[in-house]
This record gives structure tokens, sequence and C-alpha cells, in this order.
């Protein structure tokens, strides 16, 4: 088992605690890490991430999170990491001077995917997962921030999925297209 772990920038001169802004990286859910190391050198479009660094200049602390990829393990093992760091943090507000009670999701790509779901599933057993412990912690964000997240997931490749349940699936898009497309 992979350890998970995070980068913790702090702002300058700022005593009282902060808001934190937990930055979770796209990378189509297979790559990618909590460096961000590719989105700093420029050599990938990385707008939303110096948005989100920009955070450091306007008072809140930002955490680059990390997560198992997807060849690593099966979803919904990286909402667990993720909820996981959430903890940590609540956990650990005071020696990180942070306020407990302002903690931030921000995504882009598959990370925006990921913090919707950490936006919308507070309570739901089967997605707490137990990483890191602290689960005395609540794992709920505060506000999620959603750089171009897919919503529909089953919409990435329709003509990949069986859907039987679905009445006239087919006629729902255009044959010569769904092929064209493979």
């Amino acid at each position: 088992s992979s350890e998970l772990k995070m980068n913790i920038y702090t702002p300058d001169g700022i005593e009282e605690a902060t808001p934190v802004v937990i930055y979770v990286h796209g990378g189509k859910w297979s790559s990618g890490d909590y460096t961000c190391f590719s989105l700093m050198d420029g050599k990938k479009e990385n707008g939303t991430f110096l948005a989100c660094m920009d955070m450091l200049n306007h008072g809140c602390t930002v955490v680059t999170a990390d997560y198992r990829l997807s060849q690593e393990a099966s979803y919904p093992a990286m909402i667990w990491d993720l909820k996981g760091q959430i903890r940590f943090l609540r956990a650990h507000a005071d020696e990180y001077n942070i306020d407990p009670d302002r903690i931030i999701v921000w995504g882009e790509s598959a990370g925006g995917q990921l913090v919707n779901i950490l936006g919308t599933t507070d309570g739901i057993e089967e997605l707490e997962g137990d990483v890191g412990g602290n689960l005395e912690y609540s794992s709920r964000p505060t506000a999620v921030v959603d750089y171009f997240g897919m919503t529909e997931i089953l919409q990435l490749a329709p003509d990949q999925y069986v859907r039987p349940y679905v009445q006239g699936f087919q006629s729902l898009y255009d044959t010569n297209d769904a092929q064209s497309a493979t």
C-alpha cells in the first residue's frame, strides 16, 4: 500500500487560522501526483492550478492532495484517500494554523469530478472509508470549486456501455456518428 502525501503551503505573515484550499489534480484518474511539478514548470496547461496557488496571496493555506490512481486502486479508493486528507487537516488544524470550518476543495478535470463527489457525499458510509484514521472528524468540505470535472461519466464513451435497463438507448445517438468515433 502506497502512503499518501500532501504539500502544505502557508501564506506569509498571518497570525489567525486561515482557510485552506485543497487542490486535487487532474490526469484522467491515471496520472499526476501531489507534487504537481508538471503544473509548476509550465509543461502542461496550468491556469487553474496557478489560480489555486494564487490563493496563498489572499491569505489561504493551499494543500496539494494525493490520491491513488486508477491503475493502483479501484473507485472509490481515491474518494477515501481525499476524505482521509480532509479529516487529517481538521485533526491537525492547530498545528498547520488552518480554520477547520473553512476547507475548500478545488479540482480540475478528473480532480473536478472527485471534488464534486466530495461535496455531495457527506455521511455516505461506502464513500467515507477509514484512510488515515481521524474518523471522529468530518470529511465534509465547506465549498467545492470544480473546473471542467466530468459529471456524466457514462457519456465519456457511451458506445462502450451496454445498459439494457435504458429503453431505446441507441435512438439517442446517430449510429453513423457512434461508429465513426470508434
